[in-house]
C-alpha cells in the first residue's frame, strides 16, 4: 500500500509533529519577542497550546483507530516541478506542497524555521512561508512516513485562499491553535532586519542630555559644541556638533567610541551625519577598525568650497553613490543648528567576519544612495574620528545606534549614571533600552541578594554598585559595575573680566565631577551691602569698590569667596606712542625680517629685539620672530599669529603706565607673560594697562592670535616747578592732587569785597584747568611730581582762572585781569593792561570791573602774607611777550606784545 492510503499517523508521529510545531512557535515567539520586545505573552500562550494540541493529538489518533479512514489521493492545489526555486526574501511568496493524506477538514500547523502554516483540506496540503527559509520540510515528511512532493512559489499568491480554507475549520480548538500559530507568521514583517539577519539594539547616544550608554566615551569636552537641529518630520534634536578652535588649536580630533565594537561578531551601526564647507576647510569623519592596526573601515573627507563629500573604502577606493552627498557651502562661522534639513545623512554599517564592512547611505527622505557597498575586508570597529580644521570647519553627528545580531536571546545590559549629588550623597539612575526587562542591582560582592531596581537609588557612602538586566524568561544580561565615590564637591569660583571703568564681566565654568557639570549661582557684595545674584548676563555695573564674588548650588559646596580689588582707572599723561597696527603698510613690509633694524640689536635678559626701522621711537624693541604675521593690504596687520613672541618697552619707570590696545575677535586674554611688570587691569582683554615693577625695561609675550593697534607709554605724575620767589600760578592739563607734606602747596582764592580782602585757602585736588597760586615751602625754588587723578570738576567759587592755551587781554575782559608779578609794589596782583599776555599753564586772579583793586590785601587763611597788595596799575616793564604770553629777552623778527600793545620787530 502506497504511504499516502496508510489509515492514519501514529501516536508516534503525532507527537514528533507537536514538538516540531512547539518548537517553532517558541522560537518565533523568543524572535519576535527580541526584535519588538512587545509580545511578552507569547511564550505562555505556547506551554497552554502545548496542552491542547497533545489532547487533540489524542482525539485524532483514537479516531483514526476507530473509523480506519483513509483520505483519497486526490490531485493538489497546485503542482509543479521540483526546479522551481523559491522566491527571494523580498517578494511576497505562498509555497504549496503536498504533505501527507490525513483526516478530511483537519488543519495542521508548522513553524519548523521561518513560520510555515500548512493546511490540508480534501487531501491537498498548503503552507505559507514568511522569509526565505530554506528548511526542508520533505524530511519532516519523510520521518513521519509520509509522502514527499515538490515545492511550488507561486507569485502574487491572494492571501483570502488560505484564509478562506482556514474559515471552514470546524474544531474550536484548533481555531485557536491557529490564531496563536498565526500570530508568530504575522511576527516576521515587524522583524528589524538587515537582509536576513534580526539585530538586537544594544545603546546609542543621542546627546539630549549628558547621560551616555554605556561604554560610550568621546575624547574631549562637549561642553559648547552641541546645537539643536530641525528634523524632516519637523521635531527638533540636539546633537554633537563639533567646530575647530582658533590659531594653533584650530586643527581638532574627536574620538566617540564604544568597547562593544570588541567583541561583537555580527554588528550594525547607524547615524546622522551633516557638515559645511569654507574657504578654510577640511574635515574628515572615519570609521576605524578595533586596533587602528589596519587603519580606516571607511572615511568621508570635505575639502575647501567643498559642495559634495567623497566617500572611500579602507584601500582608498572612491565609492560613487547614486547621488551626491551634498553638503552646505557657508563663508561663516555659524553654528550646526544652521545645517539645513536636507543636508543631514542617514549612516547603517553592517559588519562581520564573513562580509567584513558593507555600507549604507540613505538621505533625508529616507532613499538609499549607496546600499551595502562593501569597504573594508575586516570587520571589527572602535569608534569614530571627526577630525575638524581651520577656524571655520564645521561637523554635525547625531542619533548613534549599536546593535548586534544573536540568534538565541540577548539581554542588553542597563546603563548607570550618577544623576545627582546632594552633599557626600550621590543619585544613581539605572535605564534599560528593554522597558520589560528587569533591572537589579548589588553593592559590592553581595550579588546572592540582588535588589530589584524601582527608582534611582541614593548611594550614601562610596561603594561599588553592581548591575544587570534580566528578561522574563530569565535570561540575565552581562553584570556591570559603576563605582560611586560619596565625597563633596566644591564649587570652582567665578572669574572675572572688567568691561570699563566700573563694569565687570563675572562669570563661571565648573569642572565635570561624576558625569554632572554643576550650574551655580553667582553671587557678588560690596562692602557694607547686601548678598546680590549677579543678572543672567553676567554683567554687573557701577562698582567703585572692592567687591566679593562666589558661587552656588543646591547639592554642592559654595565657592571660596574671591575678592575682587577695585583698581581706579589710571589718569595719565602721554608720554609717547606708537601706532603698531598701521606700521606695515605705512612702510610698506609684510615680513619681520624687512621692518627690523638691525643696528639697534639689544639683549634684555636674554632676549634679543630691535627698533622698527623709519619709526622715531627707540624705546620701542620687536623680538625678531616668525611669530610675527606682517599684512600690508589689510588693517590689523601686526599679528601674532602662530607662535608666541614679545615686544619690549624700555627706559620706563614705576610711575609709568604701559597702554596696550589689542584686537582678539574671541575677546579671550592673550599676555602670555610679563617680565618686570604687573598687568593692573584690561578692559574687555582687549585693552591692557601694565605697570613696571622696577625702573629698566619690561617683556611682553603674547600668546597666538592678537593683533596689535596703539603701544604706549603714560605717566601718572605731573611736574609742578615754582622759580626763586617761592611763588607761581599754575594750571593742570590733568586733575593732580597735591600731597599733604609735600613740598608745594596749592591755594585757591575768595574774595571778600567787603573788608577788600582776597583770601587763599589751601587745597590738595586740582581739576583739569583749575587755577590755583603754588607755594614753595622752602622759600626757595622747588619742584615737585604730584599725582593725577581721576577727573574732579572746578571749585566754582576759586577766583583764580586757569588758561592752557595762553591768554591775551583785550576790551572784553580788561580790568578784570590781574597777574601775578614783581613791580613797583612789590610781590603782587597787578591789574594787566589791554593786551597783556599770559602764558599756557598759568593764572590769573579774576576781580570785578567796578572794584578799587588798590585796597585789596591777600591773606592766607586770614594771616596777611608778603603778597599784601592788588595794585590797579597796569604793569609796564618794557619787556616783550610772544602772542601766548611768553617772556623774549632777543626779540627778532615777529610780532610780539609789549607793554600791553602789539608790535612788530622787522
Amino acid at each position: 500500500m502506497r504511504p499516502y492510503d496508510r489509515p492514519a499517523m501514529s501516536r508516534h508521529a503525532a507527537l514528533h509533529l507537536i514538538n516540531t510545531i512547539l518548537g517553532g512557535v517558541k522560537k518565533h515567539a523568543d524572535d519576535y519577542r527580541r526584535a519588538t520586545r512587545v509580545l511578552r505573552p507569547v511564550v505562555r500562550v505556547v506551554s497552554s497550546v502545548s496542552f491542547i494540541i497533545n489532547l487533540i493529538c489524542s482525539i485524532m489518533t483514537a479516531a483514526a483507530r476507530r473509523s480506519h479512514l483513509s483520505c483519497p489521493n486526490v490531485t493538489p492545489l497546485c503542482v509543479a516541478s521540483p526546479s522551481v526555486n523559491p522566491l527571494p526574501a523580498t517578494s511576497a511568496s505562498v509555497m504549496l506542497s503536498p504533505v501527507a493524506s490525513v483526516c478530511r477538514d483537519i488543519i495542521l500547523f508548522l513553524s519548523a524555521s521561518a513560520g510555515h502554516i500548512f493546511t490540508w483540506k480534501d487531501g491537498a496540503c498548503a503552507y505559507a512561508v514568511a522569509d526565505r527559509s530554506k528548511t526542508s520540510l520533505l524530511s519532516v515528511a519523510k520521518n513521519l512516513s509520509l509522502p514527499s512532493c515538490s515545492r511550488v512559489a507561486i507569485s502574487n499568491f491572494e492571501t483570502n485562499k488560505l484564509t478562506n480554507n482556514l474559515i471552514k475549520m470546524k474544531r474550536n480548538l484548533l481555531k485557536t491553535v491557529l490564531v496563536a500559530v498565526g500570530l508568530v507568521a504575522g511576527m516576521s514583517s515587524a522583524w528589524a532586519q538587515d537582509g536576513t539577519k534580526q539585530y538586537q539594539y544594544v545603546g546609542g547616544v543621542d546627546f539630549e542630555d549628558d547621560s551616555w550608554s554605556a561604554g560610550w566615551t568621546i575624547g574631549g569636552n562637549i561642553t559648547n559644541v552641541r546645537g539643536k537641529r530641525t528634523k524632516t518630520d519637523g521635531s527638533t534634536s540636539q546633537f554633537f556638533h563639533v567646530k575647530s578652535g582658533l590659531g594653533k588649536d584650530r586643527d581638532n580630533t574627536y574620538n566617540i567610541n564604544n568597547q562593544d565594537f570588541l567583541t561583537a561578531e555580527d554588528w550594525k551601526l547607524e547615524f546622522d551625519w551633516a557638515a559645511y564647507t569654507s574657504n578654510k576647510n577640511n574635515i574628515e569623519l572615519c570609521v576605524y577598525d578595533n586596533n587602528e592596526t589596519k587603519g580606516k573601515l571607511f572615511y568621508i573627507s570635505v575639502g575647501s568650497w567643498a559642495t559634495t563629500a567623497s566617500i572611500c573604502t579602507s584601500d582608498g577606493t572612491v565609492l560613487t553613490p547614486t547621488s551626491d552627498l551634498d553638503i552646505d557651502r557657508q563663508n561663516s562661522s555659524t553654528r550646526g543648528e544652521d545645517i539645513s534639513v536636507t543636508k543631514w545623512w542617514h549612516f547603517v554599517l553592517t559588519g562581520n567576519s564573513e562580509n567584513g564592512v558593507l555600507l549604507s547611505i540613505m538621505n533625508a527622505a529616507g532613499s538609499y544612495i549607496l546600499q551595502n557597498q562593501k569597504v573594508s575586508e575586516f570587520s571589527n570597529a572602535s569608534g569614530f574620528n571627526l577630525h575638524v580644521a581651520n577656524n571655520l570647519s564645521q561637523m554635525s553627528i547625531d542619533d548613534i545606534q549599536y546593535f548586534v545580531y544573536s540568534d538565541t536571546e540577548v539581554v542588553a545590559a542597563p546603563e548607570a549614571r550618577i544623576s545627582a549629588i546632594n552633599g557626600e550623597k550621590r543619585t544613581v539612575t539605572i535605564t534599560t533600552a528593554n522597558a520589560s526587562h528587569n533591572i537589579y542591582y548589588y553593592y559590592g560582592e553581595d550579588a546572592d541578594n540582588p535588589i530589584k531596581y524601582e527608582a534611582p537609588i541614593v548611594v550614601e557612602t562610596s561603594a561599588e554598585v553592581h548591575y544587570y538586566a534580566q528578561s522574563e524568561s530569565g535570561t540575565k544580561s552581562e553584570v556591570k559595575s559603576i563605582s560611586v565615590t560619596c565625597v563633596p564637591v566644591v564649587l570652582t569660583a567665578p572669574t572675572y573680566m572688567r568691561t570699563d571703568e566700573k563694569t565687570y564681566k563675572i562669570s563661571t565654568s565648573q569642572p565635570t565631577v561624576d558625569g554632572l557639570v554643576a550650574s551655580p549661582t553667582i553671587y557678588y557684595a560690596v562692602a557694607g551691602e547686601e548678598d546680590k545674584i549677579v543678572p543672567a548676563d553676567g554683567v554687573i555695573n557701577n562698582i567703585s569698590s572692592d567687591f566679593d564674588i562666589w558661587t552656588v548650588c543646591e547639592g554642592y559646596t559654595s565657592s571660596e569667596r574671591v575678592t575682587v580689588a577695585y583698581v581706579p582707572a589710571y589718569q595719565t599723561k602721554l608720554v609717547w606712542t606708537i601706532d603698531v597696527n598701521s606700521y606695515p603698510k605705512t612702510n610698506n613690509v609684510d615680513n619681520i625680517a624687512n621692518a627690523i633694524d638691525e643696528a639697534t640689536e639689544k639683549d634684555f635678559n636674554g632676549l634679543v629685539a630691535y627698533n622698527l626701522k623709519n619709526v622715531d621711537c627707540p624705546n620701542f624693541y620687536v623680538e625678531n620672530s616668525t611669530g610675527w604675521l606682517l599684512r600690508t593690504q589689510t588693517a590689523n596687520a601686526f599679528k601674532v599669529q602662530y607662535a608666541k613672541t614679545s615686544i619690549v618697552i624700555d627706559n620706563v619707570n614705576t610711575d609709568n603706565v604701559i597702554y596696550i590696545v589689542a584686537v582678539d575677535d574671541q575677546g579671550r586674554y592673550r599676555i602670555d607673560n610679563v617680565v618686570n611688570g604687573t598687568v593692573k587691569y584690561s578692559y574687555n582683554n582687549s585693552e591692557y594697562f601694565i605697570v613696571p615693577n622696577e625702573d629698566g625695561a619690561v617683556t611682553i609675550k603674547f600668546s597666538q592670535g592678537v593683533c596689535l593697534n596703539t603701544v604706549s607709554v603714560n605717566t601718572t605724575k605731573e611736574t609742578v616747578t615754582i622759580p626763586g620767589n617761592a611763588f607761581a600760578t599754575y594750571c593742570p592739563a590733568y586733575p593732580v592732587e597735591f600731597a599733604a607734606d609735600g613740598a608745594i602747596e596749592a591755594y585757591k582764592a575768595s574774595v571778600d569785597e567787603a573788608k577788600r580782602v582776597v583770601n587763599l585757602t589751601r587745597i590738595y585736588q586740582v581739576a583739569a584747568g583749575e587755577g590755583v597760586l603754588v607755594h614753595a615751602k622752602s622759600g626757595e625754588t622747588a619742584t615737585e611730581e604730584v599725582n593725577i587723578i581721576a577727573p574732579i570738576a572746578k571749585d566754582a567759587s576759586n577766583a583764580f582762572v586757569g588758561t592752557l592755551e595762553g591768554l591775551i587781554v583785550d576790551d572784553s575782559n580788561y580790568g578784570t585781569v590781574y597777574f601775578l608779578g614783581n613791580g613797583s609794589k612789590g610781590l603782587g596782583f597787578y591789574k594787566a593792561a589791554n593786551g597783556g599776555t599770559l602764558a599756557a599753564g598759568k593764572a590769573y586772579l579774576s576781580l570785578p570791573a567796578t572794584s578799587e583793586a588798590k585796597s585789596y590785601s591777600i591773606a592766607f587763611g586770614g594771616d596777611t602774607t608778603g603778597i599784601n597788595e592788588v595794585v590797579a596799575t597796569a604793569k609796564a616793564d618794557g619787556a616783550y611777550y610772544t602772542l601766548s604770553g611768553v617772556r623774549v629777552e632777543n626779540p627778532t623778527k615777529g610780532l610780539y606784545i609789549q607793554n600791553g600793545k602789539k608790535v612788530i620787530i622787522k
